[in-house]
């Protein structure tokens, strides 16, 4: 018995796999607030990181589709907000400041 799986990409296509091999559904995950595709194992799916309110998340998070059709854990090591980003620009620009304060008053 086989399975008839579509795949989303930016073309439509269908595969078929053996039913025994099984799949990871696609679901919600409600720790990180992000849509997780339909996946066959052994595969690995990236998706957009999630945002805060009308700000988009930066990067990408990852997670494994294992054998027998279960999802493994959440990557989400690349995620960053746009409001954290924007923190770590200023507090990057005011330690440049700083430094070369500091450098100048050693003269």
């Amino acid at each position: 018995m086989y399975i008839t799986y579509k795949l989303a990409f930016f073309a439509y296509a269908a595969l078929t796999i053996p039913s025994d091999q099984g799949f990871c559904p696609a679901e919600e995950d409600t720790v990180w607030r992000i849509q997780w595709p339909d996946a066959i194992p052994g595969s690995t799916q990236s998706v957009r990181c999630p945002g805060e309110g009308d700000m988009p998340g930066l990067g990408l998070a990852h997670r494994s589709c294992l054998t027998g059709g279960v999802w493994g854990s959440v990557d989400a090591s690349n995620c960053e907000s746009v409001a954290i980003r924007d923190v770590k620009i200023q507090v990057g620009a005011v330690m440049c400041i700083y430094q070369v304060k500091v450098t100048v008053s050693f003269m």
